[in-house]
C-alpha cells in the first residue's frame, strides 16, 4: 500500500519562528513527498499584527528550498479554522508545531494539537523542534 501526500499543511502561530520551528525536518518531509507546503496562521483577530508579519516572512526564508505557500484566516475557533482549511486545500498531512507549557499553563490550556488529532480528518503529525 502506498500513501500519496502531496500536500503538507503546516498549522503555525508565527511565535518565535527561528527557535520553535523544526525546519530541517519539515523540509525533509516535503522533499521526500515532492509536496507542496501550505503553511497556515489562524486566529480571532482581524487587526494586521506585524509581529505575524515578520515572523512569517522569517519563516519563508527558512522554507525557501520548498517554496512554501503561507496562507492568513481568521476564524473564531482555531480548531474549526485548521480543519476548514485542511479541507478545502486537500491537505494530506496536517504538521502542527506543540507549545511547551508549565503545569499550571497544561491545566489552564486548551490543546489544539489534542483538538487536531481527535477531530482532523487527515492524518495530523505533531512535531517539536530539537533545539
Amino acid at each position: 500500500m502506498h500513501i500519496i501526500i502531496k500536500n503538507i499543511g503546516l498549522a503555525c502561530d508565527f511565535d518565535n519562528v527561528t527557535n520553535n520551528t523544526p525546519v530541517e525536518e519539515i523540509k525533509m518531509l516535503i522533499q521526500d513527498f515532492n509536496a507542496s507546503l501550505h503553511i497556515l496562521n489562524t486566529g480571532k483577530q482581524k487587526d494586521f499584527n506585524p509581529d505575524i508579519v515578520f515572523e512569517s516572512g522569517l519563516l519563508n526564508k527558512l522554507l525557501q528550498p520548498v517554496a512554501p505557500n503561507c496562507h492568513f484566516i481568521t476564524n473564531e475557533n482555531i480548531d474549526e479554522g485548521i480543519i476548514d482549511f485542511t479541507e478545502k486545500n486537500n491537505i494530506d498531512l496536517l504538521i502542527l508545531l506543540p507549545k511547551q507549557y508549565n503545569l499550571l499553563d497544561k491545566l489552564l490550556h486548551k490543546s489544539i494539537t489534542k483538538q487536531m488529532i481527535l477531530h482532523s480528518h487527515v492524518p495530523v503529525m505533531a512535531l517539536h523542534n530539537s533545539n
